[in-house]
């Protein structure tokens, strides 16, 4: 499934509230079916974007103050008007909130956990690779400055690779 489906599925909409949080305190009111309940009635996905049309079809002199903050942060595309992590149900039951805080904190401890991870052995395998580069160069170069100094030593004496080097010369 998409990335988008699972989250339909698994959290709120307009609140990005787990499903599983959302059941557990629906229940514990009485509600059956309290995801469902939850984005039906509590936080309608169609409510609000009605409510940012409805903002858009007033006149500005007419907005009351929340109306007229609301729509300066629609219009700064700031989110901060939306309940996200938020929703009356779940204050009511303060337990739940703070449960669910904390899982968050924890998933996403877990996931910086693993992408440090990730990039430390990243980091050593580079190391490990810039050393072996380094041996290998370093080994290429004594090779290169060995063979350098028996030309150059050969080209001292006199030696036949001298009188030929003379001769392609003229």
């Amino acid at each position: 499934k998409e990335e988008r489906e699972v989250n339909r599925e698994s959290e709120t909409f307009i609140s990005c509230l787990d499903r599983k949080l959302i059941e557990a305190v629906a229940q514990a009111a009485g509600i059956s079916d309290g995801f469902r309940y939850h984005e039906t009635y509590k936080q309608h996905k169609w409510d609000y974007m009605s409510f940012i049309f409805y903002l858009r079809e007033k006149h500005i002199h007419n907005y009351t103050g929340p109306e007229q903050s609301i729509r300066t942060l629609i219009e700064r595309k700031d989110i901060k008007w939306i309940p996200i992590g938020r929703s009356k149900l779940l204050e009511e039951d303060q337990t739940h909130i703070h449960e669910d805080v904390l899982g968050r904190i924890e998933q996403s401890s877990k996931k910086m956990a693993q992408e440090m991870e990730g990039g430390v052995r990243v980091k050593s395998l580079m190391s490990t690779t810039i050393s072996n580069l380094t041996r290998s160069l370093d080994d290429r170069m004594d090779a290169m400055q060995q063979q350098l100094a028996a030309l150059v030593s050969q080209l001292g004496a006199g030696s036949p690779v001298n009188s030929s080097m003379r001769l392609s010369a003229q």
